[in-house]
């Protein structure tokens, strides 16, 4: 789902936050979550490294 998608469905499901929530907070906070998923390190080089590791515990093959 993206965030668009979220936003219309936040609205369909409580209409009484029209006016009250913009399209632009809920893309804030779905690229936030998605962001907290992947950003394993402040270092982005070493979050990368941890995330490559992570794949490889899931049966991806690294080709070095």
């Amino acid at each position: 789902m993206d965030a668009q998608d979220l936003y219309h469905d936040i609205l369909g499901r409580f209409p009484g936050v029209l006016g009250r929530i913009q399209q632009s907070q809920v893309y804030y906070w779905w690229n936030r979550s998605f962001e907290d998923q992947y950003r394993l390190h402040h270092d982005q080089f070493i979050s990368a490294g941890m995330l490559l590791d992570r794949a490889v515990d899931h049966g991806v093959i690294m080709v070095s």
